[in-house]
């Protein structure tokens, strides 16, 4: 069995993390996924119009610069949307959700380089993936992992 690293985060919780960065879920770690959903979707919202709009314009130019960059070099690039739990998705802003979604289909169609893998709402992830409402644990990530180790397998 690898041994586990604790990674103390920002808000002194342990999170247990495997050597390939896997954070490993135990039966101590009973988590509320309602309580954390709604947490974690109030965090990552952006009330502001303008600011929503200027950090929008902002990662776009950063995006777009990386994409060609490795587009230059022959590097190919995917952009993926990560599962979630519908406790969390759920929650998200509707606009949010969408300018996320249609930056990443639009970059995959305008870039010959790049492809979108969207598994925000993916039903090929159940509760046993996840450690919280948003974050995979080791069982998660091996499933996603092998998700886009197929997509760059058959990426022609």
């Amino acid at each position: 069995m690898q041994a586990l690293q604790r990674i103390k985060s920002n808000e002194c919780n342990y999170i247990h993390v495997d050597s390939n960065g896997y954070s490993r879920k135990s039966i101590e770690d009973q988590i509320d996924f309602v309580k954390d959903g709604i947490e974690a979707s109030k965090r990552h919202t952006i009330k502001n119009r303008d600011k929503k709009a200027d950090l929008y314009a902002e990662n776009v130019k950063f995006v777009a610069d990386i994409i060609q960059r490795c587009k230059e070099k022959g590097i190919k690039v995917i952009l993926v949307s990560t599962p979630t739990l519908p406790e969390y998705y759920t929650l998200l802003d509707d606009e949010q959700v969408t300018i996320m979604e249609d930056f990443g289909n639009k970059s995959a169609s305008h870039y010959d380089n790049v492809k979108y893998i969207n598994l925000l709402k993916s039903p090929l992830f159940s509760k046993d993936d996840f450690f919280n409402s948003d974050h995979l644990c080791d069982n998660g990530a091996k499933k996603l992992t092998l998700m886009i180790n197929d997509t760059i397998n058959n990426w022609q």
